[in-house]
């Protein structure tokens, strides 16, 4: 019965961990960009459809959701790590 626990937990801990780096691969947390741009009025237009400042609006929801779905990624592989590391200090079943 510990033995199987043992699994079952080390096991969930693994998938939790491959999915956890799936998802922090796909939304990678954001960088802030160094250096100048070019600083383009609000009402510039650009070449898809929207205006500068549309842009910036676009980009700060994209961010602030990429950085909010890596946090959770993180803190899922911080999980499935953890639950590998205790399934390993568990005692072996006694016979």
């Amino acid at each position: 019965m510990a033995s199987e626990m043992k699994q079952l937990l080390f096991n969930i801990g693994f998938i939790i961990d491959l999915v956890s780096f799936v998802v922090i691969f796909i939304f990678p947390p954001t960088v802030q960009e160094e250096g100048t741009g070019i600083a383009l009025e609000d009402n510039t237009p650009l070449g898809n459809g929207y205006t500068a400042g549309e842009q910036r609006e676009i980009n700060s929801k994209l961010r602030a959701r990429n950085n909010l779905i890596s946090k959770i990624g993180f803190i899922g592989a911080i999980i499935g790590m953890g639950l590998m590391w205790y399934s390993n200090g568990l005692p072996p079943p006694s016979t």
